[in-house]
């Protein structure tokens, strides 16, 4: 992994920590590669891939709980 996404990655996961459900905004795509290959301890990592109902039915799963999922 390059610099850049090494510090995403450092964000990423803290923000997981702090606040478990973390939702990236990227409408150019230009995050594409590294969403797709981050690897969280204890997390889920859901990606759109030009659906929302595709998306809320992955995770639907996850949201069912008290306490809201590392996602």
């Amino acid at each position: 992994m390059g610099t850049v996404t090494n510090y995403l990655k450092k964000i990423i996961a803290r923000q997981v920590g702090d606040h478990r459900l973390v939702v990236w905004f990227d409408p150019e795509g230009h995050y594409t590669q590294v969403t797709e290959n981050i690897e969280l301890p204890g997390t889920t990592v859901a990606c759109y891939r030009g659906s929302f109902f595709a998306l809320r039915y992955e995770i639907e799963s996850l949201m069912g709980n008290l306490d809201p999922p590392k996602l």
